[in-house]
């Protein structure tokens, strides 16, 4: 799974153009409000679910970061996520500092 290619192919051309004139084109956006990000992230966050296994430091600090970031939007979401799936500790402990 690409995470790229999966919000790449939900953007919004036509409200890409207004964000980008908001904020003087120094960003490059897709279009997409919260309530779409927001449902496309769920299916970046099934990716997690690859990598889950992996021994890599960085890879599982990763992890919790983005658990932790969607907590933010979602916090049943996570609690749901960490319960159901084996995670490494470090992944764990990151992604519910903030449950």
């Amino acid at each position: 799974m690409d995470i790229f290619e999966i919000f790449y192919s939900n953007r919004n051309e036509e409200q890409s153009k207004s964000m980008a004139k908001y904020i003087r084109y120094l960003f490059t956006f897709l279009g997409l409000k919260k309530p779409e990000r927001a449902a496309l992230s769920k299916e970046v966050l099934k990716a997690i679910i690859h990598n889950s296994e992996t021994t890599e430091f960085f890879i599982n600090k990763a992890i919790g970061w983005t658990l932790r970031e969607y907590s933010k939007t979602d916090r049943k979401w996570v609690e749901n996520f960490i319960e159901q799936n084996s995670l490494d500790p470090l992944s764990v402990k990151e992604g519910s500092r903030y449950l």
